[in-house]
């Protein structure tokens, strides 16, 4: 009776230990990663020059908003560095292309 229990808590700690290790080793099975990886670092790129576009607004009240990318790098450089404008003022970031447009221009495709 004894050795019958044992046999039966060593197949169940080990059914427990197999289940445990496949839920902590194996990845999970997300295709999509990389395009929401991309997604929303793109979208966090938009807010950034959201704010230098708002940034860019009120050191130049006549001209308002920029309709280029260079104009709206920062004239003091940031304490951290966290910003990235050169990928921006390039038009391309995390596989997305980006053009700024003046007021009254239609895009046309290139």
């Amino acid at each position: 009776m004894r050795r019958e229990r044992r046999f039966w808590l060593w197949v169940l700690s080990a059914a427990a230990s197999f289940v445990l290790a496949v839920i902590l080793f194996v990845p999970t099975l997300d295709v999509n990663k990389r395009q929401r990886g991309n997604e929303a670092a793109t979208v966090g790129g938009l807010r950034r020059l959201n704010e230098f576009q708002h940034g860019y607004a009120a050191s130049h009240p006549a001209q308002g908003f920029s309709c280029q990318l260079p104009l709206l790098k920062p004239t003091t450089p940031p304490a951290i560095r966290t910003t990235r404008m050169s990928s921006w003022s390039l038009g391309c970031k995390s596989g997305t292309s980006l053009r700024s447009l003046a007021a009254g221009q239609t895009l046309t495709e290139s």
